[in-house]
């Protein structure tokens, strides 16, 4: 397995450079390309919470996360490929290794290379920081970076799941979307409907998907400008918003993680009874199209409501197309045609039910 590992990870050492080369684009940069007037004087701007600055070490943030984020939904499509292709899964699954071990190499190295692409841009862009902001608490660069393999992981082991649940590179890449915007539609479409959620302070759906868990660093990469340092996890001037906003974001990294951690498990545990004669085929995983269909159509439909009937009919389509796209065909059956009516017919009952509150 050593061997194997070392093996790989030479075979891996260029697209990484790659994505590497993409996180210090996204994130490095603008970063040398902003101008940076009045970032030295923070006590310059008004006292209490520095919006100005703040804005724009969020935006910097942002780049980062958006870097991380696409390197993490990218990577477990270059590794685990082969198990898309029948020759490539005959060829991998023909090695004097168990499955479990082949696929536990693809992932560990598909997690170190994230990190070690991250880390690069990481600090690079601290250094391009640092060389033009004079008053830096550095020692809070320190603590997000080492918080940083947390929120690699779980984005990442969520998108490895997403990715192999699949029988096609195709599927896996739609199963992938899918599952990481399933969270922020439901919670967007609760929000919507009951206002349940609009007392929080800067209420951010961010936080219930996959990549959430990042917003959790956002405070410490804040905390670097301030002058008095971190202040952003208390109750400011009796307000409690900002402080329940954070308290949402950690609540929504915390289960994420574990269903990270979870996944991982999972999928070590069951690699071994993978059949290979599953690759190219129709992907019947509850992780893809069959579930994803219906629970965007109705979700959609009751966001939109009656009222957006022109929405409602091109969501109500785009269900169809997704059915044949699933299906690879346009004779899609009678049982498919079927469920895929009872979907839109649940969907505009709810668009109805809806329009009228």
């Amino acid at each position: 397995m050593k061997k194997y590992f070392l093996y790989y990870l030479k075979k891996c050492i260029l697209p990484f450079i790659i994505l590497t080369v993409f996180a210090i684009i996204v994130y490095v940069v603008p970063i040398e390309v902003h101008n940076y007037s009045g970032w030295n004087n923070p006590e310059t701007l008004p006292e209490g919470y520095p919006e100005y600055l703040a804005n724009r070490v969020n935006l910097y943030y942002a780049e980062f996360l958006v870097s991380v984020v696409l390197m993490a939904v990218i990577t477990p499509v270059y590794v685990f490929n082969y198990k898309m292709n029948k020759r490539s899964a005959d060829m991998f699954y023909s090695l004097p290794l168990s499955r479990t071990k082949i696929f536990a190499v693809h992932f560990l190295t598909g997690l170190l290379g994230i990190y070690a692409a991250a880390t690069v841009a990481y600090w690079l862009g601290f250094a391009a920081i640092a060389a033009r902001v004079r008053r830096l608490h550095l020692i809070y660069y320190l603590y997000a970076y080492l918080a940083l393999p947390v929120p690699i992981f779980t984005c990442y082991s969520l998108a490895a799941f997403l990715f192999t649940r699949a029988n096609t590179v195709e599927d896996g890449v739609v199963s992938v979307l899918g599952g990481f915007l399933a969270g922020i539609a439901l919670m967007y479409a609760i929000d919507d409907i009951t206002f349940r959620f609009s007392f929080f302070y800067s209420f951010n759906l961010i936080s219930f998907t996959p990549f959430g868990i990042m917003q959790a660093l956002a405070p410490l990469f804040e905390a670097a400008y301030l002058k008095d340092g971190i202040a952003l996890w208390s109750f400011a001037g009796g307000v409690p918003g900002p402080a329940l906003n954070n308290i949402l974001i950690l609540s929504g990294g915390i289960l994420y993680t574990l269903l990270a951690g979870a996944a991982t498990a999972y999928m070590l545990l069951t690699e071994k009874n993978r059949r290979a004669e599953n690759c190219e085929q129709i992907t019947e995983s509850l992780f893809c199209y069959k579930a994803y269909i219906p629970f965007y159509l109705i979700i959609i439909c009751a966001i939109a409501t009656i009222d957006s009937a022109a929405f409602v009919c091109i969501t109500v389509l785009a269900a169809a197309v997704a059915t044949i796209a699933w299906r690879r065909t346009f004779k899609i059956g009678v049982k498919h045609a079927v469920l895929l009516c009872v979907y839109i017919a649940v969907a505009l009952i709810l668009a109805c039910i809806f329009s009228m509150f």
